[in-house]
């Protein structure tokens, strides 16, 4: 009994290794070996990836994952998440989702991979979306974070945050940790946070599972993310947006990307957008065009609502 006890947790152990979870939206868990993946039709594509050193071009094998994932029934989700072995996540709306390609990819070039090394590949997306040693697909019935009461002045909030020096575990840096972030975003104990960057790359992640001891670097190129809970490659670059609940805070140097932002948080902003802007002293109502005609946001100016005018 014993020894048929130690096979099945063996297996299990193995499984988990070199396998792949499907987890649908009432918690249902379809498991597959990496290998099945190998043995299904196989295509091949190539692409093409501008690098420091120039034009890289590859040619792939595998198969269309998001079309076996219709062909399999698995089409009733809001939002889809990829997961590596080393907890690197990417998530899509299944509006971005159904707009794009998705592949798991055995072989590359001349290399054929191994079963626990399939990568998930998304060809006319950038290589932030691409996943290495894929563990876990979640299939989530999300919805979208509510816009938040206030945004308030990035420049302004950090400027009352002590910037420290090397914030342990990280060493050479210097950074705002990302709990004082909180405290004045007003967010609990426990929060759902949101980070978008100046390209347009969104994270959503959680507080305190993701982001407990982590720091916003303050660096030559932007406010860049660091978490010791979360792999380096989702540490988010360049941010230019973060929600934490009801509140959010932004980088008002370029009013212009909210129009960006209306679009990947669902804000639903109309034509008769309007904006009250609240300063040190008193408070403006504009309209959202003349708002981002501002082109920046002063020291001077606090925070802001937004109403949608539909």
């Amino acid at each position: 009994m014993k020894r048929y006890l130690l096979i099945l947790i063996l297996t299990g152990l193995l499984l988990s290794l070199n396998g792949l979870r499907i987890i649908e939206k009432d918690g249902r868990i379809r498991e597959f070996e990496n290998s099945f993946f190998g043995t299904l039709p196989q295509e091949e594509i190539s692409t093409e990836r501008v690098r420091e050193e120039g034009i890289r071009r590859d040619s792939w094998r595998g198969i269309r994952f998001d079309n076996w994932l219709r062909d399999n029934g698995l089409t009733d989700w809001t939002v889809i998440r990829f997961e590596s072995d080393d907890r690197y996540q990417v998530s899509f709306e299944k509006v971005a989702f159904d707009t794009t390609s998705c592949w798991i990819m055995t072989g590359q070039n001349d290399e054929i991979f191994e079963s626990e090394n399939y990568r998930v590949i998304f060809p006319n997306l950038s290589q932030n979306h691409w996943i290495r040693n894929i563990s876990k697909v979640v299939l989530e019935d999300f919805r979208p974070a509510p816009r938040p009461k206030k945004i308030h002045s990035m420049e302004l909030l950090l400027s009352r945050i002590d910037l420290v020096q090397d914030p342990a575990p990280f060493v050479g840096i210097w950074a705002y940790r990302f709990e004082d972030i909180l405290r004045k975003l007003g967010a609990g104990r426990r929060s759902d946070v949101i980070l978008i960057s100046r390209d347009g790359f969104k994270l959503g992640l959680k507080y305190p599972d993701d982001l407990r001891g982590a720091v916003l670097e303050a660096g030559d190129e932007g406010i860049n993310l660091k978490s010791p809970r979360i792999p380096g490659g989702m540490w988010v670059k360049d941010i230019i947006y973060i929600q934490a609940g009801k509140q959010a805070t932004f980088q008002g140097a370029e009013l212009r990307k909210l129009i960006d932002l209306n679009g990947l948080l669902s804000w639903n902003l109309g034509t008769r957008a309007k904006v009250k802007l609240y300063r040190t002293r008193g408070s403006q109502k504009l309209s959202f065009a003349d708002f981002i005609a501002k082109r920046s946001l002063s020291l001077e100016d606090r925070y802001f609502k937004l109403y949608p005018g539909n």
